[in-house]
């Protein structure tokens, strides 16, 4: 018994740990269970399309290398739309997550919010980190805000380090069309 709630509610009851909206969140699966997935295009033509919708927000997962050219180590990102945090009813543990302006002009914003693991694991905890720099792929970001300790990211059952506007996706990996073309469809609303 005490396996099979300690299931349930991780998967049903308390599927994003450190979300306090999850009722209102709508998953976009087809008929087979499959995530459907867009672009960044047809997200920004969505807002104005459903107005039964009180926000729609973007995600997508990516790895990167932390610092330089030379990869140090990898960092499990999710870059997100800026209402992201504020879909899912989450609050900054430190600092702030992104404003409007950072997450609508590409490559505008280097700013990122880590995680309080990623904060306790790379900044040792410092109570400063707010504003301090890190790289990620070579592109310096700056600390703007640090997540909950129970908070992880938008995907069930996964943990994510750090969280960059979706905007910054062509700074850092110059190669993608993501921003640019409508049948490039990395995210998931």
């Amino acid at each position: 018994n005490t396996v099979v709630f300690s299931w349930l509610k991780a998967a049903v009851l308390n599927p994003l740990p450190g979300v306090t909206a999850p009722v209102q969140l709508l998953e976009t699966k087809d008929d087979t269970g499959t995530y459907v997935t867009t672009s960044w295009l047809e997200y920004q033509d969505l807002g104005g399309l459903l107005p039964s919708f009180s926000s729609i927000a973007i995600q997508r997962m990516r790895v990167l290398n932390l610092g330089d050219t030379v990869r140090e180590a990898r960092v499990y990102a999710e870059l997100v739309s800026a209402n992201f945090f504020a879909v899912l009813g989450v609050a900054p543990q430190s600092g702030r997550f992104f404003h409007a302006d950072e997450a609508t002009r590409p490559g505008s914003a280097p700013v990122a919010v880590i995680s309080h693991e990623f904060w306790q694991r790379n900044f040792e905890g410092a109570p400063d980190v707010i504003g301090r720099i890190f790289k990620l792929n070579g592109v310096t970001f700056t600390v703007i805000g640090v997540t909950p300790p129970e908070f992880q990211g938008g995907y069930n059952h996964l943990a994510f380090d750090v969280f960059l506007p979706a905007t910054m996706a062509e700074r850092l990996v110059p190669a993608t069309s993501e921003l640019k073309h409508r049948e490039n469809r990395p995210y998931v609303m």
